[in-house]
């Protein structure tokens, strides 16, 4: 058994079996319909939120968890193994206050303990996140020490990529995330929004119309950086029949086969909604110079382009950070 355990949130929205076959404890986000309350991933699995999220007239919130919960993690892994050591990775301290709980826990569990554990703020979320826990449990299997681990992780969660397109505008309306007339605007003519994760926050990439250009638009970034070596994996809210070509499309356009089909969770997906398309990777190490010289090019050309725009009537404003913390 590895000295080094793994602890994270369940944004990383991995399976529940493959967290248990690991050994890596899971400290559940709360979801919130009203006045009910369920442990996200325990009380509440993706399935049952999407299903409910379709129907029901309330919309979820979501809240971090207690530093509580975190500590009490923490104990359960030194009651079985009194001499381990904890790495502990969490969702964006941008997306959500959960890094900060996790950080509290680890300074309230007493002096013996607490230079024992390291809390890593994953800087992004979902799959990205996931794809961070499993590297780390990997990492540790392989004998390497908690201060190894935490520098491995601070160099490769920056290249831990994620893009997604949602079906509709309608569940960022009613999050509170866009306008109720920027959504009936955007709906009508049909913008897909096409997000990921930059610098902590979950920010929109690209917008396009329609849905097919959307699948369209994903696939074409995928070609620039996906292989099968770097990907994590194709994510999925919507239906069976629409995963299957998104997937078979992605398999024929980068001539690879994709073996993981990751559900996004209620945190985001009480956002987004259902219909979400989109896949996630991790930067090569030798393209990551190059890609950022393109990305600093782009970056100066959009903001150029955004401020040519400035106040055209119809647009859908675009904010560095799209999303309100948990």
């Amino acid at each position: 058994m590895s000295m080094v355990r793994i602890v994270t949130d369940s944004t990383a929205d991995l399976e529940l079996t493959y967290l248990e076959e690991n050994q890596i404890k899971m400290v559940p986000l709360q979801v919130i319909y009203g006045e009910e309350t369920y442990l996200d991933k325990i009380e509440m699995t993706p399935e049952m939120f999407y299903k409910r999220l379709v129907v029901s007239d309330v919309h979820p919130t979501t809240s971090q968890p207690s530093p509580m919960a975190f500590m009490n993690a923490f104990e359960e892994i030194f009651s079985e193994t009194p001499e381990a050591e904890i790495v502990c990775i969490t969702i964006s301290s941008r997306l959500s206050g959960t890094y900060q709980c996790a950080c509290l826990a680890k300074e309230l569990i007493g002096e013996e303990k607490e230079p024992k554990i390291s809390v890593v703020d994953s800087k992004t979320a979902t799959l990205a996140e996931g794809a961070l826990v499993k590297m780390a449990a990997e990492w540790a299997r392989e004998g390497k020490t908690r201060k190894e681990i935490v520098q491995l992780l601070e160099i490769h969660k920056s290249r831990a990529k994620v893009y997604f397109s949602a079906g509709t505008l309608t569940y960022f309306q009613r999050s509170g995330r866009l306008g109720a007339a920027e959504a009936v605007i955007g709906n009508l003519l049909s913008v897909k929004p096409i997000l990921t994760v930059e610098n902590g926050v979950v920010v929109v990439a690209e917008k396009v119309k329609s849905r097919k250009k959307a699948i369209k638009r994903l696939i074409d970034l995928a070609k620039k950086c996906v292989g099968q070596d770097n990907l994590i994996a194709v994510v999925s809210t919507s239906d069976p029949e629409e995963t299957d070509y998104f997937v078979s499309l992605f398999e024929k356009e980068l001539n690879i086969e994709v073996d993981s089909i990751f559900v996004l969770g209620s945190v985001i997906g009480g956002n987004v909604g259902p219909g979400v398309l989109g896949f996630g990777y991790i930067e090569r190490e030798e393209g990551s110079k190059k890609d950022k010289e393109k990305k600093e090019k782009k970056e100066k050309k959009e903001k150029k382009e955004k401020k040519d725009k400035k106040g055209k009537k119809g647009e859908i404003e675009e904010t560095e950070e799209a999303w309100i913390k948990l």
